[in-house]
């Protein structure tokens, strides 16, 4: 209202205000890795500070806030290193502000696989074969101490490739060979994309539920192996990988035993 000397005019017109406040913080930050990218994803929060949530941004290792350019609760984090540990936040943003970080999340890149996998028995022999492959094109820089080594697994025999890992006995093929390879003139010493090559041991028939199925003592097998590559650190301890890639042509080992899953 105004006043003059008179007195105290009429009241104005009422005028209704909702104070707001910055959103809350995100939660359920959960993240998907590939060799240089990262896909992260969370909820959005509940509490939005009483107006809608405009945006939001992610943070790498402490550093400047990036809007994701998206109302989504998602974004692709591109241009990251192979085999590299990441630690990232998000926040959401109102017409108010930016609201608090969420909880941090960790995540390591992974390293590039092996490529052109194949094989054949080692002569001379009865259950080994000789696996060759190509190193990958992009390895990681390593700290000192850290190694680049390769693992190897039988996967399974007849009918060939599953395109899945061994899982949890009796459920799916195990892997009862395991072998873990290194090579001291890996990059950055050595020179990528060239040829690796070992002998393995065929030491059993690769199985499933024996209750369900016995693979026979046959005295030739097909089998297919996989191969991925694992950075170590100077306890000889994981910190980062590939997926497992697997050979497209059979590998024949004579002699290859067979017989029951152990338990």
């Amino acid at each position: 209202m105004a006043v003059n000397a008179v007195g105290d005019g009429p009241d104005s017109n009422s005028v209704s205000l909702t104070p707001t406040a910055v959103p809350g913080a995100p939660t359920n930050l959960t993240g998907t890795v590939e060799e240089e990218q990262v896909q992260l994803s969370w909820t959005a929060p509940s509490n939005t500070g009483g107006s809608p949530i405009t945006g939001y941004k992610y943070n790498i290792n402490g550093g400047t806030y990036n809007s994701t350019g998206s109302l989504d609760p998602s974004t692709n984090v591109p241009n990251l290193t192979i085999g590299t540990s990441y630690t990232f936040k998000v926040l959401a943003v109102n017409a108010t502000g930016d609201g608090p970080e969420s909880s941090p999340l960790t995540l390591t890149t992974k390293l590039f696989p092996p490529y052109d996998l194949s094989g054949v028995p080692l002569p001379g022999t009865t259950n080994q074969s000789i696996l060759k492959w190509k190193e990958p094109a992009s390895l990681p820089s390593l700290a000192t101490g850290e190694t680049i080594t390769y693992d190897i697994f039988l996967n399974n025999q007849n009918p060939g490739p599953t395109g899945t890992l061994p899982g949890p006995w009796p459920n799916s093929f195990r892997a009862l060979y395991g072998q873990q390879v290194g090579f001291p003139d890996i990059n950055p010493i050595g020179i990528p994309n060239q040829d690796l090559s070992t002998n393995t041991l065929a030491a059993y028939s690769p199985c499933i539920n024996p209750g369900t199925y016995t693979p026979p003592a046959a005295p030739e097998g097909v089998y297919y192996f996989m191969i991925r590559t694992r950075k170590n650190n100077a306890s000889n301890q994981e910190i980062a990988s590939s997926d497992y890639v697997f050979n497209v042509d059979p590998i024949y080992t004579l002699g290859a035993p067979g017989g029951n899953c152990p338990p």
